[in-house]
C-alpha cells in the first residue's frame, strides 16, 4: 500500500484528532506511514500537546482539582453547602472564590480558572 501521509498531512491529522496515539502502529502495520514518520508523530506528539516537564494537573484551594486529558481541561471541585451569593439570588454551590492560578500548564503557561457554580433560589 502506497504512505497514505506526508509529515504536514501526519500534523494535521494528529491535531484533528484522526490519528492518534492509539492507532499510529495500525498505520505503520497497514504501510500508511512510515517508521521515519512515526518518530515523527511520536516528537510532533510530545512538543505540541504535552508540554515538556510540566504538570498537567494540580490541586488549588478549595479542593479543586484541575487537570489535562488529551485536548481536554478536567476541572473537578467539592460540592458546598448551598448558600446566598452576594446578591442574594442563588445558591452557590461551589466556587473558586475568584481567578485561582493552577499548577495544570499549557504551553509552557499556567492555566488560571474561575468558577462559580450556583443554583437558583
Amino acid at each position: 500500500m502506497a504512505k497514505k501521509f506526508d509529515n504536514e498531512s501526519l500534523a494535521a491529522a494528529i491535531d484533528a484528532g484522526t490519528v492518534t496515539s492509539e492507532n499510529l502502529g495500525s498505520l505503520l502495520t497497514a504501510g500508511e506511514i512510515t517508521t521515519d514518520q512515526l518518530t515523527y508523530a511520536i516528537g510532533y506528539v510530545a512538543k505540541r500537546h504535552v508540554p515538556a516537564a510540566a504538570p498537567t494537573s494540580g490541586t488549588v484551594k478549595g479542593g479543586m482539582v484541575v487537570e489535562i486529558r488529551g485536548k481536554r481541561l478536567h476541572i473537578e471541585m467539592d460540592l458546598e453547602t448551598p448558600a446566598p451569593s452576594a446578591s442574594g439570588k442563588t445558591l452557590v454551590i461551589g466556587s473558586s472564590h475568584g481567578n485561582v492560578t493552577t499548577s495544570a500548564m499549557l504551553n509552557g503557561k499556567p492555566i488560571v480558572i474561575g468558577v462559580n457554580a450556583y443554583i437558583k433560589r
